[in-house]
């Protein structure tokens, strides 16, 4: 499903630092798993199959305050919810 879709359908609107968070966290953990290290999870399905998306609950993300065209966006922190991966996992 599309991210906004998913978010009004939950009620619940994860920060963009937490979802950058879970994409950063899932590159390590399957990137080499189609025998390449190279920034691209090419292998979705194995992925899928050899990483479980609630072993991030609980880690903690940060980021700073970043410029926008609409003025500062605020710094993020905080930790991986189980919330924000049933987010991630309806998006999948």
């Amino acid at each position: 499903m599309f991210p906004p879709v998913v978010e009004k359908t939950m009620g619940y609107y994860p920060p963009p630092c937490k979802l950058e968070q879970v994409m950063y966290e899932t590159i390590d953990a399957c990137d080499a798993l189609d025998g390449r290290t190279d920034g691209v999870v090419s292998r979705t399905d194995r992925c899928k199959l050899n990483f479980n998306l609630s072993s991030l609950i609980g880690i903690p993300y940060s980021c700073n305050v970043t410029s926008a065209p609409t003025g500062y966006g605020l710094a993020q922190n905080g930790t991986i919810t189980a919330e924000g991966v049933a987010a991630v996992e309806d998006i999948l």
